[in-house]
């Protein structure tokens, strides 16, 4: 199967080739393997002090353009971990304090800045308390600015674990039944559509991919599965119809409830999180095709009882990852899967890998 890339490519996206993928526990390690072996990774100490949960994890640059991850961490003062800019080094990263209120961050996200500028933009977002926020650096994530979210129309204290750019100043952040847009490199955001009388609930994952933007959730009608809806880059206010649900899952137990959905060139991965089940279908605009759920316990020597945590994609590969640090990988566009590893933190077999990314610049 064949994909061409469907609308503008973003400026400096370059080759969509990972050569080398990084990974986050629900401890306080990191790990990196080389894209040519998946099986050899080497996991160091991120934090040197406690043992937070790794969240999110998400590859950009610094204030000069360098290559740097960044991963979010179930911690009160270390919301934000930031990388050197050789991920290899084993030194243990620089952390960010957000706030005073210990708001964990469920997404971050990278993608240029519509200027031009080096560094692009970071965002993260997560748990909304009385303050009702999200996190912005333009310098390379070493200052954020705390951005309030309390003036937005509908805006609630519920969690939001949607969120995506689209490299060229665009970004759309979503909570509940509501879409919220930003056309200033999220700087601010507004209202720009709420899904009336359709019973959703909960907009649970976000992604961007070839002039659309895609969105899954859940709805009070069918609150244990997965749907999704697309719409043009053009018009965020115009939505397809529904599709999704089947056999796919909503996202298992833990206080993260999001669904992770990864993309390339119009193809997307649904991964509700801590499920075993995932799907995958191709968007154009409102328009869906293809759409399939595929049962991960049919995988040969798949391990039983481990849940999958999160997925990424560089085009080429798919993979996920999960309890005991397990890893699939797909090579046909996440039709079919294949183990590629299990344990796959040497010496620590049990620790679930929570997060990947690949050292590719999004969106592709």
């Amino acid at each position: 199967m064949t994909y061409k890339y469907r609308g503008t490519q973003p400026s400096g996206l370059g080759t969509t080739t990972a050569t080398r993928w990084v990974a986050g526990t629900h401890l306080q390690h990191i790990g990196y393997a080389a894209n040519a072996d998946l099986t050899s990774w080497t996991f160091y100490d991120r934090i040197n002090d406690g043992t937070p949960d790794a969240i999110d994890l998400a590859y950009g640059k610094d204030a000069s353009g360098n290559a740097i991850y960044c991963c979010t961490n179930d911690s009160s003062n270390k919301e934000v971990s930031v990388s050197s800019t050789d991920v290899t080094d084993g030194n243990a990263w620089t952390h960010i304090d957000l706030d005073t209120g210990g708001n964990d961050q469920f997404v971050i996200k990278w993608t240029e800045r519509s200027n031009g500028a080096a560094a692009g933009v970071w965002v993260t977002v997560g748990k909304q308390d009385s303050n009702k926020s999200y996190y912005r650096s333009t310098d390379g994530a070493a200052n954020w600015s705390e951005i309030s979210l309390n003036g937005i129309t509908g805006h609630t204290t519920d969690k939001i674990t949607a969120l995506a750019g689209d490299g060229s100043g665009n970004w759309m952040m979503a909570q509940n039944d509501r879409i919220y847009y930003s056309t200033d490199d999220a700087a601010s955001f507004s209202l720009a559509h709420t899904f009336t009388g359709e019973n959703i609930t909960k907009i649970t994952g976000l992604v961007y991919t070839s002039a659309t933007w895609v969105i899954s959730y859940e709805r009070s009608t069918a609150s244990n599965k997965t749907f999704l809806r697309s719409c043009a880059a053009s018009d965020v206010t115009d939505w397809g119809s529904e599709f999704g649900g089947g056999d796919l899952p909503n996202y298992g137990s833990g206080n993260i409830s999001r669904t992770t959905i990864v993309a390339y060139q119009g193809r997307i991965l649904v991964l509700p999180h801590a499920r075993r089940k995932v799907a995958y279908a191709d968007v154009s605009g409102k328009t869906n095709s293809n759409y399939n759920v595929v049962n991960l316990d049919d995988v040969s020597g798949m391990p039983s009882g481990d849940d999958m945590r999160d997925a990424a994609t560089d085009g080429n590969k798919w993979l996920l990852v999960g309890e005991d640090g397990l890893l699939l990988e797909s090579t046909d566009n996440a039709e079919n899967w294949s183990l590629k590893a299990t344990g796959i933190q040497s010496g620590n077999v049990t620790e679930d890998i929570t997060c990947i990314v690949g050292n590719v610049h999004g969106p592709l």
